[in-house]
């Protein structure tokens, strides 16, 4: 019963959602903890900080679509690769437009 709420494209959605932002504040309090958290975001687009961030963030989802392919829930896996293709179009254009 468990394993049928996990392979919907709802849960895929959420985990594509939940890993990159757990993973950008970990990077946060792990990289840049002495900036106040007000500031860090222009410091990230000034600095051009933003897309290399970002893209190590969508990072982890390809491990998770594998590991919904594994097991099977191609639903959840579905919805990780919409939510990765959404912010790989983003990263495109963050990356393209603070040139």
């Amino acid at each position: 019963m468990m394993r049928k709420k996990l392979n919907s494209l709802i849960f895929g959605l959420i985990a594509g959602l939940a890993i990159p932002l757990i993973i950008f504040f970990a990077m946060y309090y792990s990289k840049f903890k002495s900036l106040e958290y007000i500031k860090l975001p222009f410091n990230m687009i000034v600095g051009k900080f933003l897309p290399i961030i970002f893209s190590w963030c969508i990072l982890p989802n390809l491990l998770l679509f594998f590991i919904f392919n594994w097991l099977n829930w191609f639903k959840s896996a579905k919805g990780v690769l919409i939510i990765t293709m959404i912010q790989t179009v983003v990263l495109f254009i963050l990356k393209f437009a603070f040139r």
